[in-house]
């Protein structure tokens, strides 16, 4: 395995590599889903329980060698958005005029619905721990009795019911979360097709990512969107059941009725979340150790400040799922570059590493504001994060 060394003082190092871990299969022990189905009474009904597990092993790779200049020349690095609203809205149309707004148990968000349905959110909860994935379920920390307070309604011929809910200390970004909700849900034995999942929608400003799927349950096969989105450390899942598709547009307009009940945190990781969603990069961040434990990145172990004397600045970093091309970094102290290398990451990397070690003469870094660009050279998309040393 080839090692990724970038010296902070003068960028004069030899060759070097990235690191990378190889893709792998799914956890194992994967729970059970919980699909919240209206039946003829009007309570919620589970879908039955079920297992499943998958195991696979691999041989880490080296990547190519990348080759730092002698003395690099200061470049501006490709512009990336920070904005905390990475998407724009529609507005409501005329089709809400008239409708009932609910306002989330949470306390997280409104949203509008037909005045002739039905609101069946006040006594539905739901196991934490079989409603995600492990991955999502191991960064909230919570326990395994830990309930979800759901927020549905349901049409008023009982044919279509659209839920909503938060959990709040979910670290990976949109794309990463849709990436493995999706991956669990394939498990689930009630799955029986998966249509569209390049879905999309913008709820009041916050890019969501979603998917079709037909799905066997108690009383009838039934056809599922469900649409997942992390903002502001929260995970928040919208579903619609129904046996009518047209219903679709009843979804559409609730989202577009879907109001934010906090503003969005400047400078949280919430802006790189923004920019995952908008990339095909699926994690992105600095970190003072590195955790190798998992087949993703852990955002745990993200953070924005290091101390002058740390041994290491990691950047680490994983791409969308089946997606390979040429990394370019740019690494700017002070609005100045002092590093610019490039690697490949292969469709068979899980995820890739670099890391900055101090000045070799004092054992420090530089105190100072520094940030790190990171290009696709085929794609195009590019992502930038700011850290400091202090």
């Amino acid at each position: 395995m080839g090692y990724g060394l970038l010296n902070e003082r003068d960028a004069r190092t030899p060759a070097s590599t990235t690191r990378v871990r190889p893709r792998a299969g799914l956890p194992a022990s994967l729970a059970a889903l919980v699909v919240i189905l209206a039946s003829c009474g009007g309570q919620a009904a589970a879908s039955p329980s079920a297992q499943a597990s998958a195991t696979a092993s691999a041989t880490a790779t080296t990547e190519p060698t990348a080759t730092a200049t002698a003395e690099p020349t200061p470049t501006e690095a490709p512009s990336a958005t920070t904005s905390a609203a990475a998407c724009t809205s529609q507005p409501a149309t005329s089709a809400s005029q008239g409708w009932t707004e609910l306002s989330g148990r949470d306390g997280d968000y409104r949203f509008s619905r037909p005045a002739d349905w039905t609101d069946l959110g006040a006594g539905v909860t739901i196991a934490t721990n079989v409603s995600v994935s492990p991955h999502t379920f191991a960064q909230t920390g919570v326990g395994a009795d830990a309930k979800i307070n759901v927020d549905a309604v349901r049409s008023a011929d009982t044919i279509t019911l659209i839920s909503a809910w938060a959990l709040k200390g979910v670290t990976s970004g949109t794309s990463r979360l849709f990436a493995d909700e999706l991956a669990w849900l394939k498990t689930q034995p009630q799955l029986k097709t998966v249509g569209d999942d390049t879905l999309q929608a913008c709820i009041d400003g916050t890019p969501a990512r979603g998917f079709s799927s037909a799905w066997t349950v108690v009383n009838g096969d039934k056809v599922l969107f469900i649409y997942v989105a992390q903002r502001n450390g929260t995970m928040y899942e919208i579903q619609m059941t129904t046996d009518d598709t047209a219903q679709t547009s009843t979804l559409d307009e609730a989202f577009r009725t879907w109001k934010w009940t906090a503003p969005a945190t400047s400078g949280t990781p919430g802006n790189v979340d923004d920019q995952l969603a908008a990339t095909k990069f699926a994690a992105f961040g600095t970190a003072a150790e590195l955790d190798q434990s998992g087949d993703h990145p852990n955002p745990a172990t993200f953070k924005s400040v290091f101390p002058a004397k740390s041994d290491r600045i990691y950047l680490i970093y994983e791409l969308d799922d089946g997606v390979a091309d040429t990394v370019d970094f740019s690494w700017k102290r002070e609005g100045v570059e002092f590093v610019h290398k490039s690697y490949d990451y292969t469709d068979k990397t899980g995820f890739a590493w670099s890391w900055l070690t101090a000045d070799p003469s004092t054992g420090l870094f530089r105190v100072g504001n520094y940030e790190v660009t990171a290009t696709l050279k085929k794609a195009g998309d590019s992502i930038t994060v700011p850290f400091k040393v202090e």
